[in-house]
């Protein structure tokens, strides 16, 4: 896999933002000019009152594609840094499945107007662009704001097969005061999983690294292939809270889980995809 460009693409989305609003600039300078023209500005007349909703609605639109251009030029530099750049092909060959938890009508954790499922989803996004830049083909369980069963979640696994699975989500406690990283998972072989992404993600946050659990949750309990959920902070402190409604921040998030999953395929002998149970032979038994 050839290494992205990154720096020539911005350059192209910044100078093409520029020239859109140049030319939307120059019609809402046109539009009052006509407005003047047709008499005392506190009298303008239906067809102006129309040109002047339209050049207003025209500036909106230019400051939500204009903030859209520059997340995307954010997102892409800080790819352009991340160390995924480094090993372009570290991955390949691996099949990986990212969740995003909650969707649609499940907000998850909900403060100060903070839904956890949309963190939950642009950290996904983000963790994805890495792991594809190390080589590994990624699937996510959802891609938009949308209701997806526990269920449904397991069953893509089951349908995919891949490698190892992830559940991203961000956690909340009624004791705002408490914070950190924590990781889940069921199964033994699970476990050095859950153990790596700790480490990675709390080293590279610089938060605390509060668990490693044993727990009983449908995504990993149902899984068959090696799995962790993820609890990348809490909603519920403020800090946090400020921090995961950031761009900024959510890239240091996915950038972290990235290197943890890096760390962990570099381990000898990782364990990976659906466990095969062999049928132990029977012995020979005697002829009558």
């Amino acid at each position: 896999m050839k290494p992205i460009n990154v720096r020539r693409q911005c350059a192209f989305v910044q100078a093409t933002a520029r020239i859109f609003l140049a030319c939307l600039f120059l019609f809402a300078i046109t539009s009052e000019v006509s407005c003047q023209n047709h008499g005392d500005s506190n009298q303008i007349t239906a067809p102006d009152s129309v040109a002047a909703k339209l050049t207003q609605d025209s500036l909106k639109l230019v400051a939500h594609r204009l903030d859209s251009l520059k997340q995307i030029a954010l997102n892409q530099y800080s790819l352009d840094s991340s160390f995924a750049c480094l090993h372009p092909a570290a991955l390949r060959g691996i099949v990986i499945l990212l969740d995003a938890g909650h969707g649609g009508r499940q907000d998850g954790a909900l403060y100060d107007s903070i839904a956890e499922k949309n963190v939950n989803l642009a950290v996904t996004f983000k963790l994805k662009a890495r792991l594809e830049l190390l080589g590994a083909r990624v699937h996510m369980t959802r891609s938009d704001d949308s209701d997806l069963s526990l269920e449904a979640r397991v069953a893509k696994s089951k349908r995919l097969k891949p490698d190892i699975f992830i559940s991203v989500h961000a956690n909340a406690n009624r004791h705002t005061s408490i914070d950190g990283i924590e990781t889940y998972y069921y199964g033994r072989r699970s476990s050095v999983l859950a153990a790596t992404l700790l480490k990675s993600i709390s080293t590279g946050l610089k938060e605390n690294a509060n668990w490693m659990k044993h727990e009983l949750l449908y995504v990993l309990h149902h899984n068959i292939v090696p799995s962790t959920l993820v609890e990348i902070g809490y909603l519920s402190n403020s800090r946090t809270n400020k921090l995961l409604n950031t761009n900024g921040y959510q890239e240091r998030v996915a950038e972290s889980i990235a290197v943890g999953v890096f760390n962990y395929f570099q381990l000898k002998k990782p364990a990976r995809g659906p466990l095969i149970k062999t049928s132990k032979a029977k012995p020979n038994r005697p002829k009558r």
